[in-house]
């Protein structure tokens, strides 16, 4: 949308409420989707900018991983951190498909 002119805007007083029923099997699939779709963003960008991908350092997905467990309201922490990895990895799925 920036390319075609069009201006970005922040509006901290917007509330969005997300949350569907949910199961293993859909997270997954929905997950290997945002895989999917940063792969056809990927593409794009490399077709605008000429750039090549870009990926994280480790020490970013390590500390996405600890994240859960230096949060006193997680109850679960390891089911949290078990489930981003689980996420990162359909990503990664999605996008190498």
């Amino acid at each position: 949308l920036r390319r075609g002119g069009h201006a970005m805007a922040f509006a901290p007083d917007a509330v969005v409420l997300h949350a569907h029923p949910s199961s293993l099997t859909r997270f997954w699939a929905q997950h290997v989707g945002y895989g999917r779709g940063a792969r056809r963003y990927w593409r794009l960008q490399r077709a605008h900018s000429g750039q090549g991908l870009r990926v994280e350092p480790l020490r970013f997905y390590l500390g996405m991983l600890l994240w859960p467990f230096r949060q006193p309201h997680i109850a679960h922490p390891r089911r949290v951190a078990a489930l981003m990895a689980l996420s990162q990895v359909a990503n990664a799925v999605g996008f190498f498909l």
